[in-house]
């Protein structure tokens, strides 16, 4: 099924592989309006457009709802924001010395941040592109009047991975993700701008090392990620939630499965409601596997508005039932898994869930 419409899942698997695989601002969103920001976007979209092929071609590895990757990428964020703040102190501090200790605070801190996002980094398809990042390095240094980065990917051999591997290549067209972007050079006026600058012009260098790390364990008989759920299933989940949604036969419906392979829905007075009950129980991923929520009166009806992949346990679901009401559709559900009660699913869909 394809998900064309729905990108939540997109979104934040492209965001866990962008700061693990660049190490610029991990944990934060970029801002059109920064120039450094809007510099790295390409990278962000070359990356978002390869999730995205992942997706429609039913071979989708999730890594942003893992537990490791979660965790390294947090403690990635910690780091830089201290890195960030040290900096600031250094700059301000009237005793050379104390500057001095800031410096090296912030020394340390960019280290820390930096094996964190190799750690995510590892449990990810090696899916940046080290020439889309060189022109974004560039496009920055030259918003900031500064020197343009060393061209590093034009340095590697052929046989390099970052260069020869079919994962380092770009999918946008050359005129997004190399081309100059011709913006006349602007001082560094926002708050932090110089450590975001510096992480810009240092991330050819790690999404370089990104795809030699992927060559490695390829050479050591390392399996390559798989992800969260196996792409099968992730299918097989999205399939049931529209057969449990269309069952309701209510506009607006949000559809949760457990941990414990339980499926249970609300049912919403209007989109809003059911867009503010999903921003709350996105709020726990530990509590489900898959949530999303519906709009059965929109164009994009049968896809969810909104959806999302937990961090409950994987489990694996084998029904692929086709959506021919409750004596096809709901049976195979409810076959798979082992609930018993049709009537009383029946019965509990005009009562559960009014917000």
């Amino acid at each position: 099924m394809s998900q064309a419409n729905s990108k939540a899942v997109l979104d934040r698997e492209t965001d866990a592989r962008f700061w693990a695989q660049t190490q610029y601002k991990s944990g934060q969103r970029l801002d059109p309006t920064d120039p450094t920001d809007r510099a790295m976007m390409r990278v962000w979209l070359d990356i978002f457009a390869k999730v995205q092929r992942e997706d429609r071609a039913g071979h989708l590895t999730l890594t942003y709802n893992h537990p490791v990757v979660e965790r390294s990428l947090d403690d990635a964020r910690l780091a830089l924001h201290a890195a960030a703040a040290h900096l600031e102190a250094a700059v301000q501090a009237p005793d050379p010395v104390r500057a001095q200790q800031h410096a090296e605070a912030a020394a340390t801190a960019t280290t820390t941040a930096s094996s964190a996002s190799q750690a995510a980094a590892a449990l990810q398809p090696a899916t940046v592109s080290p020439a889309v990042v060189t022109a974004a390095a560039t496009e920055a240094a030259t918003a900031a009047a500064l020197p343009p980065p060393a061209r590093i990917v034009e340095s590697l051999p052929p046989d390099h991975p970052a260069v020869s591997s079919l994962a380092a290549q770009p999918v946008l067209p050359p005129q997004v993700a190399t081309a100059p972007a011709g913006r006349p050079p602007q001082p560094p006026a926002m708050p932090g701008r110089p450590f975001a600058v510096a992480q810009a012009v240092s991330a050819p260098g790690v999404s370089v090392a990104v795809h030699e790390a992927a060559q490695a364990r390829a050479d050591q008989g390392a399996p390559p990620p798989t992800g969260t759920l196996p792409p099968q299933t992730i299918a097989e989940l999205r399939d049931i939630a529209i057969a449990v949604a269309e069952e309701t036969h209510a506009p607006y419906v949000g559809v949760t499965c457990s941990p414990q392979q339980q499926w249970s829905w609300l049912m919403f007075p209007s989109l809003t409601a059911a867009a503010d009950w999903y921003g709350t129980i996105t709020d726990s991923p530990e509590l489900f596997v898959y949530a999303a929520y519906y709009d059965q009166t929109s164009d994009v009806w049968p896809q969810p508005i909104n959806e999302v992949f937990g961090t409950g346990q994987a489990i694996t679901v084998t029904a692929r039932p086709e959506r021919e009401g409750m004596s096809g559709a709901m049976i195979a559900v409810l076959a798979a898994l082992g609930v018993a009660g049709i009537a009383a699913l029946a019965s509990a869909s005009s009562r559960k869930g009014q917000p």
